[in-house]
């Protein structure tokens, strides 16, 4: 079985190296490729995305892939994770290296722990909002924000996986392929052009999620989500009345009339100052204080610097700083 943060055992078909890192565990797997927690030349960990073969022998995938990956690295920001290196496109398997963070991903988090108030729910939206501003600084979209890819550290959450990410083109969209996660996708981003407004929906329904553990569109299959997406109006049920204003606003149909992320984070600034004093010097993180004793301490979080290994793995170690995990 899988652990909360440091994954599985590598399988018989896992390389056991690629570039210059070494693959200790499996940290997940989704449409593009696997994720490895890795170890560098040195001591310091890193998440190593390796990019499905399929994907990479298509036509034009290995030139377009290190371009937009190689595009992703401007992105900076306290609540992003950075991208540390990229493969060569002619490398016998393409991959990506980003910072590991020993934190559990939001999904996780609500289900270990229970759906967050209302403070909860704004503290990781600002903080998601902040990246968000990062990686639209760069000129990119994510195209892919869900709970899955906001890991959850004492000190805020930390945005991840870019793998699939686009450069926007001159129009401010990018229009490809469509790409994403159903119950995530603005319409338009379904349509097949996804623009900075569709990071503000998924942004939304990550907000839905937190406060009630559901997506505001479910359904039998992702046809079916993704129909609702297009046509119906969000499920809502359980959202508190406090977040049904802003999170009803990041859910409209309509791109133009999303607020933008500097909205949301004034409106973050409102509710805090409303709410509760600034934190004090030393004091715990405000994850811990509003989820109590369900928080990040409860949700299964051991210190990075002594990952259980599988039976037979040498131990390892790593006593560099906080890390990421794409």
């Amino acid at each position: 079985m899988a652990d909360l943060m440091w994954g599985s055992p590598l399988g018989g078909g896992d390389p056991m190296m690629v570039g210059p890192y070494t693959l200790l565990r499996v940290l997940g797997q989704g449409g593009m490729g696997r994720v490895y927690l890795a170890r560098g030349l040195g001591t310091r960990l890193y998440a190593v995305k390796v990019i499905r073969p399929h994907l990479a022998d298509e036509d034009g995938f290995r030139a377009r892939f290190v371009r937009e990956a190689s595009a992703a690295r401007a992105v900076s920001g306290a609540f992003t994770a950075p991208l540390v290196e990229v493969s060569r496109s002619d490398a016998e398997l393409l991959w990506l290296a980003v910072a590991f963070v020993a934190a559990p991903p939001l999904d996780v988090l609500i289900e270990r722990a229970g759906v967050l108030p209302p403070t909860g729910v704004w503290w990781v939206a600002a903080g998601v909002a902040e990246a968000l501003m990062s990686v639209h600084g760069a000129g990119l979209v994510h195209r892919d924000l869900k709970p899955a890819n906001v890991l959850v550290t004492a000190d805020g959450p930390r945005v991840i996986d870019f793998g699939i990410a686009k450069a926007l083109d001159a129009a401010g969209t990018a229009s490809t392929s469509v790409m994403g996660t159903s119950g995530f996708m603005a319409p338009e981003h379904i349509r097949g052009a996804a623009e900075p407004a569709s990071d503000v929906f998924a942004l939304g329904a990550l907000m839905v999620f937190a406060a009630t553990g559901h997506a505001p569109f479910e359904g039998p299959s992702a046809g079916d989500v993704l129909a609702q997406t297009l046509y119906q109006p969000p499920n809502l049920h359980g959202l508190p009345d406090e977040l049904t204003d802003v999170v009803g606003r990041c859910l409209s149909k309509e791109s133009a009339a999303r607020p933008t992320l500097s909205q949301i984070l004034e409106e973050f600034r409102h509710h805090r100052d409303r709410t509760a004093a600034p934190p004090r010097r030393g004091e715990l993180a405000p994850c811990h204080r509003v989820c109590g004793d369900r928080g990040l301490r409860h949700s299964g979080i051991r210190s990075p610097d002594r990952p259980t290994p599988a039976t037979g793995e040498d131990t390892f170690h790593d006593s560099g700083p906080a890390r990421t995990r794409p």
